[in-house]
């Protein structure tokens, strides 16, 4: 009897609502996928509702051609809810890759001021894929 008493007042002290913490998640709010032969002078990629922590994962990919240097860049831009107007760039040379393929990829985390939109642009003077992942902590 008394282990049930036991088990009894554990599950209630630490299973009861708001006594349990919660962990924050990413959620995935946004995927942009693009294959062109043309720059984007500046999107639209979102536009936050509220101020919030976002995470984005940019990574681009172009082909490797006989290592003429050309440069491949993806530029982000947001007004940050602290002030001022980051920018995040992702480049890469092509010619300086793997295999068939001059590609570059990074994450960054940003905290941009709620109804200001958050865009990109690409300047790339040949065929390249570019992918874009948003996620929110919730």
């Amino acid at each position: 009897m008394r282990s049930y008493a036991i088990g009894f007042l554990f599950a209630a002290l630490c299973c009861a609502p708001g006594l349990s913490q919660t962990v924050p998640q990413w959620k995935v709010v946004k995927v942009l996928k693009l294959t062109s032969v043309a720059g984007v002078n500046s999107a639209t990629l979102f536009t936050p509702s509220a101020v919030n922590d976002y995470r984005l994962s940019v990574w681009i990919i172009g082909p490797q051609l006989a290592g003429s240097g050309e440069e491949c860049e993806t530029n982000l831009n947001w007004e940050d809810s602290l002030g001022g107007t980051p920018e995040a760039i992702v480049v890469f040379y092509e010619g300086v890759g793997f295999n068939t393929s001059a590609w570059a990829s990074n994450v960054f985390a940003i905290t941009p001021e709620a109804k200001q939109p958050v865009t990109y642009s690409v300047s790339c003077p040949f065929e390249y894929r570019l992918r874009i992942v948003v996620e929110k902590l919730e």
